[in-house]
């Protein structure tokens, strides 16, 4: 029969009698080959594919669309600034912030040659920049020594907004969707040979060695073949990993066991709540249509509590079918600053409701971090203040100061909090019992957590904590003790249990004596199962 534990992550590494291992039962959704938010599209000389998707992963093909491997590159919000760019035997990551930073000043803008008006799209290809000149519907190639005046131009029937260049072909995709392939010769002059519409809503195109054209959109890989002066229809060669819907984890979420001991967590992209049934690792929508899920958790009753980045909380009744919404803190929002989500819920048997809070004056908004207690009558009670945080173990955004809550069996609050890089246990007034971080406090061990996301505590109340940056779980002893450090960074082809990339969801479930513990691995859009050893 399944049965509800309270959420919690954790790290270990020191042996002892209860230390637990981990058995991997099974991987729940599989990526490979396949792709999401893709960004930029390369080629190398011998016709290998690289695919840079927004999670920074990149899947490799060979030239007849085989998928071969992923690997990862370290890009930052917003992924739109990179893109991979081929001198012919290698790939490299170019970064429109920099590259471009000469074509975007204000003095270069203007309609004569050499100038500019947005926006701009560059790539550097045969050691010559090619830039896409929106506003005055042109294409500019420069050489990089003499970056005043272009060595050629071509003017475009419409704005030009991507580019791919192969030898002497240069293909220059317009916002009509409408791909133009020029010949550029030597002497600047060029020659228009072919056009022809490509899938829409295209990201990035490039042109292989064999004269295809590939097209990435933002969920698909195409590759068009050339018929006389006009390009045959897409191929598919590497499609939408939500093709596989449900079965794969899609946001970077913390999950929580619900009543019925299944997994449930969130889709922020569709809106969507889901749930996992931990007897057959399915995954189905439970309810829809919430404007940017945050967080959810379950009272005493086993009501639904869900909040979104805008700080509104509902409340769902599950025996209702479909389930019936009320919306807590008399229907308006915990505060007003959008910047602020709320991350983490924890209810409590009296009614009440730990939350993470933002106050009025000087601490409103970030870098400062405060949990109150939601009351039954929407008033506001001080758990604790952590004051601002800003800087002082890491620098984080406010969008980033991720927070997860669980109780254990004795009423003891633990908290993961990711601008402190520590997990915190709390006694039921609000008072730090232990620290286990960089800084222990309490007895606690000295652990280098970097991003802990999300908790789940289990039977022997371990406390089971997901570290996103360090690609890694952890589990810590109810007195703050490592026991288990389990994991690496690791890519979709990694099949072992061992290798995750940015994981952010962590929650257990009992089958009888067995446990049972459930990892979304965000970063490679799947959850991985275990059994908890002892």
């Amino acid at each position: 029969m399944k049965t509800l534990l309270a959420a919690t992550f954790t790290i270990a590494l020191i042996c002892s009698a209860q230390t637990p291992s981990l058995e991997l039962l099974a991987i729940i959704g599989d990526a490979r080959g396949k792709c999401v938010n893709n960004v930029s599209v390369a080629t190398t000389s011998d016709g290998t594919i690289y695919l840079l998707m927004q999670n920074g992963r990149v899947a490799i093909y060979d030239p007849d669309g085989t998928y071969r491997e992923s690997s990862y590159l370290p890009i930052t919000w917003p992924a739109s600034r990179f893109s991979l760019q081929s001198d012919g035997s290698h790939i490299y990551l170019g970064n429109r912030d920099t590259d471009l930073a000469w074509a975007e000043d204000l003095a270069r803008r203007g309609s004569t040659p050499g100038h500019f008006q947005p926006p701009l799209y560059g790539i550097l290809a045969n050691n010559l920049w090619f830039i896409a000149d929106g506003g005055n519907r042109r294409l500019q190639v420069f050489d990089p020594e003499h970056l005043d005046q272009p060595k050629s131009m071509i003017e475009l029937p419409a704005v030009p907004k991507l580019l791919a260049v192969s030898g002497q072909e240069v293909a220059v995709l317009t916002d009509r969707d409408i791909l133009h392939l020029y010949r550029l010769d030597p002497d600047g002059t060029h020659t228009l040979i072919l056009s022809g519409n490509v899938p829409r809503k295209a990201t990035s195109i490039a042109l292989a060695p064999d004269g295809q054209l590939l097209v990435a959109t933002p969920d698909s890989l195409y590759a068009l073949n050339r018929e006389g002066d006009k390009l045959g229809e897409p191929r598919l060669v590497a499609q939408s990993w939500q093709s596989e819907w449900p079965n794969l984890y899609p946001s970077a979420t913390a999950m929580t066991t619900g009543p019925d001991g299944d997994i449930w967590f969130l889709d922020q992209e569709r809106g969507q709540v889901l749930r996992l049934d931990p007897t057959t690792d399915r995954v189905q929508p439970a309810i829809a249509g919430i404007d940017r899920p945050s967080a959810l958790a379950f009272d005493p009753l086993g009501r639904l509590l869900v909040a979104n980045r805008k700080a509104f909380i509902w409340r769902y009744d599950l025996t209702i079918d479909p389930p019936q919404a009320e919306q807590l803190a008399g229907g308006k929002p915990l505060y007003t600053d959008e910047n602020v989500p709320i991350w983490g819920l924890l209810p409590a048997s009296d009614g009440s409701l730990l939350v993470r809070s933002v106050e009025e004056g000087w601490r409103k908004g970030w870098p400062a971090i405060t949990l109150h207690r939601l009351l039954p009558d929407s008033s506001l009670v001080r758990f604790h203040d952590f004051g601002p945080l800003y800087a002082e173990r890491c620098r984080f955004g406010p969008w980033e100061a991720y927070n997860a809550m669980a109780l254990d069996s004795t009423g003891r609050i633990l908290l993961a909090l990711s601008p402190m890089q520590a997990i915190i246990a709390f006694d039921k007034d609000g008072s730090i019992v232990w620290e286990a971080s960089r800084f222990p406090t309490g007895g606690a061990d000295e652990v280098p957590f970097e991003q802990p996301r999300d908790i789940a505590i289990d039977s022997h109340d371990n406390i089971w904590v997901v570290d996103s940056a360090n690609d890694a779980i952890f589990c810590l002893s109810p007195e703050g003790r490592l026991l288990l450090r389990h994991g690496r960074a690791g890519t979709v082809d990694d099949r072992s249990g061992a290798g995750f990339a940015a994981p952010t969801g962590i929650a257990i479930t009992r089958d009888g004596d067995t446990e049972h513990l459930y990892i979304g691995d965000a970063g490679n859009h799947r959850l991985l199962h275990f059994r908890i050893n002892r």
